[in-house]
C-alpha cells in the first residue's frame, strides 16, 4: 500500500486511525496512528465526515465525500474521501478510507467558479450599461422623432404660407394689370384722341406746332404699347382666358421673336386645358426656366411637351445649350430654380432635372390633376 497515489487509512468505528500507509509531508505514519481522523480535517467538516462513516456501516456501501484536511505540518489540501466498511470476525466494526488530493482540481474548480461570477458580473454591468445607453438613445431618437416632425411642420406651414403669398402676389399681379389697362391705358387713349381732335380743330397751325403735336402722339402710342407691354408682363389675358397651353405659345412666341431661339411644343391631348392656380403656377414656372435658357444656357433649340395623363399634368422642358454645372447640388445663387421647386411643391408636385449627354438640359415636371373642386388632387 505505500506505493499507492492515495493516502489509504484503516480507523475504527470512531475514526481512530489503526493503519495509515503514508502521510503527506515530513511526518511519519507513527505520528498519527492512533490519533483520530477528525484531528486533520478542518472543524466544518467534522459533522460530515461522522454522518458518512456512520452511513457507509449501517448500509454496507462505500460512500464518498470532499472535505479540506490538514496535514501536521498545516497544509491545508483537498480530498475526496471514499469510506468502505470493514466487519472482522471477532465482531468490530471499522472502515477504510482513501484520500486521493483534488486540491489542484478544486483550484481549477475555484478559479473557473471566480472566472465565471466575474464574467457575470462583466455582463450584468454591461447589460446595465447597455439598458443605460439604449434608454439615453431611446430619448435622443424621440426628441429627434419629435424635432423631425416639429420641421416637417414647420415646412408645412412655410409651403401653406408661400402658397398664399403667390396667390397674393398673382392676386395683385391681376389687380394692377387691370387697372393699368381701365385707368392709365383708358386715360391715355382719351389723351390720345383729344390730341387728335385739336389737331383737326386748329385753324392753320405753323409748322412747329404740327410737328409738337405730331412728337406728342407719337410718345403717346408708345406709352399706350408700353402700358400693354406691362400688362402682359404682370399677367397676360391669354392665361385666364384661354388657359395654359396657349399662354405658354404665347410667351414662347414672344421670347422667341426677342431673342431667336426656336421653340417647339407638343400637347397632349391636343385639347388639353388647365385652368386655374395649376395653370397660374405651370405657367410661372415655364416662364422662370425660358428666361434662364434664354440668359445662361446658349441654346438654340428648345423642346416644350405638356400632357395630362392618369399620374397627373406633366410638363417637360429640354433645350441644347451648355447644361447645368451640378443639377443635384444647386449653388446659392441659383435662386430662379429654387424657387421653380418650391413652386412646384406647392401644389404637392416634383421636379427633375438632368444634363444630356448630346448637351442640354432637361427638366421634368410634374404636379397632380386639378380635382373638380379647383384644388389640387393628390
Amino acid at each position: 500500500m505505500e506505493s499507492l497515489s492515495d493516502i489509504v487509512l484503516l480507523v475504527d468505528s470512531k475514526g481512530v486511525i489503526e493503519y495509515i500507509n503514508r502521510v503527506p509531508g515530513t511526518a511519519s505514519p507513527a505520528d498519527v496512528i492512533g490519533r483520530s481522523v477528525y484531528e486533520f480535517m478542518l472543524p466544518v467538516y467534522h459533522t460530515a465526515a461522522r454522518r458518512t462513516l456512520r452511513s457507509a456501516v449501517e448500509s454496507r456501501r462505500q460512500l464518498k465525500y470532499e472535505a479540506e484536511g490538514i496535514t501536521p505540518d498545516g497544509t491545508i489540501l483537498w480530498y475526496e474521501m471514499r469510506v468502505s466498511p470493514l466487519f472482522s470476525p471477532d465482531g468490530s466494526v471499522g472502515a477504510l478510507l482513501a484520500a486521493r488530493d483534488i486540491t489542484i482540481r478544486k483550484q481549477i474548480e475555484r478559479d473557473r467558479h471566480l472566472a465565471k461570477e466575474k464574467l457575470e458580473q462583466e455582463v450584468i454591468q454591461r447589460t446595465r450599461a447597455l439598458k443605460r445607453a439604449n434608454r439615453r438613445l431611446t430619448r435622443e431618437l424621440a426628441e429627434r422623432r419629435k424635432t423631425e416632425r416639429a420641421l416637417q411642420e414647420s415646412r408645412r406651414k412655410l409651403r401653406k404660407l408661400s402658397r398664399y403669398l403667390e396667390h397674393v402676389r398673382e392676386q395683385e399681379r391681376i389687380d394692377l394689370a387691370r387697372d393699368l389697362h381701365d385707368q392709365l391705358g383708358s386715360t391715355l387713349t382719351a389723351l390720345k384722341l383729344n390730341i387728335h381732335v385739336l389737331m383737326n380743330e386748329s385753324p392753320c397751325p405753323d409748322s412747329s406746332h404740327v410737328d409738337l403735336r405730331r412728337e406728342i402722339n407719337t410718345r403717346l402710342d408708345e406709352a399706350i404699347r408700353d402700358i400693354r407691354s406691362i400688362i402682359q408682363k404682370l399677367r397676360p389675358p391669354v392665361l385666364d382666358d384661354l388657359g395654359l397651353v396657349d399662354a405658354v405659345r404665347w410667351l414662347s412666341g414672344e421670347m422667341s421673336g426677342a431673342s431667336g431661339l426656336a421653340i417647339k411644343i407638343e400637347v397632349e391631348p391636343r385639347n388639353l386645358s388647365i385652368g386655374g392656380e395649376t395653370a397660374t403656377v405651370l405657367f410661372r414656372v415655364f416662364q422662370e426656366l425660358l428666361t434662364n435658357i434664354v440668359r445662361h444656357a446658349r441654346a438654340s433649340r428648345l423642346h416644350v411637351r405638356l400632357a395630362a395623363r392618369k399620374g397627373g399634368i406633366f410638363m417637360t422642358v429640354r433645350d441644347d445649350g451648355k447644361g447645368m454645372p451640378d443639377p443635384d447640388s444647386l449653388p446659392d445663387n441659383a435662386m430662379g430654380l429654387m424657387g421653380i421647386r418650391e413652386r412646384i411643391k406647392t401644389l404637392g408636385g416634383r421636379i427633375q432635372m438632368w444634363n444630356l449627354k448630346s448637351g442640354g438640359s432637361t427638366f421634368s415636371i410634374r404636379v397632380p390633376r386639378p380635382s373638380p373642386s379647383g384644388e389640387e388632387a393628390e
